[in-house]
Parts: structure tokens; C-alpha cells; sequence
């Protein structure tokens, strides 16, 4: 557990290759899996089933939070 939660922290800054596996909450969320298998739960909109870029920003547990870089200009994420 304490190896995934630092992978997790590696990759705070970095862009992913996500595949989208659903849509959006009404949080507007998404869920997908990056190539390396790490879970990345991301703002979109994004459409399931397509492999996106989304940068990342936060580590939380096992999974990291990310946005769209085309979000990035947006402000504040949300959570």
C-alpha cells in the first residue's frame, strides 16, 4: 500500500494516456485506467471508450485525480 501511494505521488504533474471507462458523475467526474493500469478519476467531458490525455494533479489512495489539459485554463479543481 505505501509503494502504490507513492507511484500514485510520481505521477502528480504528469500527463496519462486514459482509457475512458465511464461517463461523467453529476459531480462531473470520469473513471478510466491509464496504460501503466494506475486508476485515474479525471474532470471531463470525455467520451467512453476513447483513450484521452489527461494531466494529473493530486494522488488520493490508489488512484490520482487529473483534468483535461484543455481544462487546465479553467481555475480550481473540484473535491
Amino acid at each position: 500500500q505505501a509503494k502504490q501511494r507513492a507511484f500514485s505521488k510520481s505521477l502528480v504533474g504528469r500527463d496519462l494516456q486514459v482509457l475512458v471507462e465511464r461517463g461523467r458523475t453529476a459531480e462531473g467526474w470520469q473513471v478510466g485506467y491509464a496504460r501503466n493500469y494506475q486508476r485515474v478519476i479525471f474532470e471531463g467531458p470525455a467520451e467512453v471508450n476513447r483513450e484521452v490525455q489527461v494531466r494529473i494533479f493530486e494522488a488520493r489512495g490508489a488512484a490520482v485525480l487529473g483534468r483535461l489539459p484543455e481544462l487546465e485554463a479553467g481555475g480550481d479543481h473540484a473535491g
